[in-house]
């Protein structure tokens, strides 16, 4: 068999591809899950909105210790945690 040599350079644009890759599957599931669990009534009114007007607030009491937007920085723990905060 014949080995396929890669330069360094080519070698490193894949590993960063790959990294690429994955902190964006990483993000987008994150973003869908804050995305599906924001498809619920509106605990106040009971009216159901499009998930991008619904916002999780908090209840008396709770404090918000991470914002939602920046999911791409939150493990799925945090995420679950903040959003059970608000309900």
């Amino acid at each position: 068999m014949n080995a396929v040599s890669f330069s360094p350079e080519i070698m490193i644009k894949t590993i960063n591809l790959n990294i690429s890759k994955e902190i964006y599957l990483h993000t987008k599931k994150r973003k869908e899950f804050v995305r599906q669990s924001k498809l619920k009534p509106c605990a106040d009114c009971g009216i159901q909105y499009p998930f991008y007007v619904m916002d999780f607030d908090h209840r008396e009491g709770e404090i918000k210790e991470l914002a939602l937007n920046q999911v791409d920085r939150m493990t799925m723990k945090a995420i679950k945690a903040e959003i059970e905060n608000a309900m």
